[in-house]
């Protein structure tokens, strides 16, 4: 029962972040306590950031600033894995979900409009 809820809640809060990180193209998961981010070049189009199987730079120095603040995020080229554990704290995982939006905002700023 925690999981579920505590996965939904997880899933809201990336679908937020989606709404406000244009490089975020899908959000799966949130049957229980695992969601997978799709990150891609263009929203519209669905071009992927990088040929499968490769892992964008971008993300990978995202996880890795990520893995220096304490928080150990998953990839599989394109997508970013969150699979935080069965134990984490309601906070812990706001926390994690914060840093993420500013690793997003530092790592994959959004295009400027002409």
């Amino acid at each position: 029962e925690r999981s579920r809820t505590l996965g939904a809640r997880l899933l809201a809060q990336v679908q937020g972040l989606q709404a406000r990180h244009p490089v975020i193209g899908d959000v799966r998961g949130g049957h229980g306590l695992f969601v997978v981010i799709e990150l891609v070049a263009d929203r519209a189009t669905r071009t992927p950031l990088a040929p499968w199987p490769q892992t964008p730079p971008a993300l990978k120095a995202l996880v890795d600033a990520a893995m220096a603040a304490g928080v150990s995020f998953a990839t599989r080229g394109n997508l970013l894995l969150l699979a935080p554990p069965l134990v984490v704290g309601e906070r812990e995982l706001a926390d994690a979900i914060a840093l993420l939006d500013r690793l997003l905002a530092h790592h994959f700023p959004p295009e400027p409009r002409r």
